[in-house]
């Protein structure tokens, strides 16, 4: 279930328009997802060998990664 809610959140920011869930506007949505998707992103990389920051199939995630950083 990992992946397919990864999915849902890739997909929710690209429509956006990204970075971020409400496009370019940093919101709290975004500070609630960031814990989330920080160890979502941790656990894909140890558990299944998925690098979500660089690559892995979610280009919405990893520029709203690149974004909060």
């Amino acid at each position: 279930w990992l992946l397919s809610t990864l999915d849902d959140v890739d997909l929710a920011v690209r429509e956006s328009g990204g970075p971020f869930f409400f496009g370019a506007v940093f919101s709290v949505v975004d500070m609630a997802f960031a814990s989330w998707i920080g160890r979502a992103a941790a656990m894909l990389s140890f558990l299944r060998k998925v690098d979500v920051r660089r690559g892995g199939g979610f280009p919405g995630v990893q520029a709203w990664l690149a974004a909060m950083e």
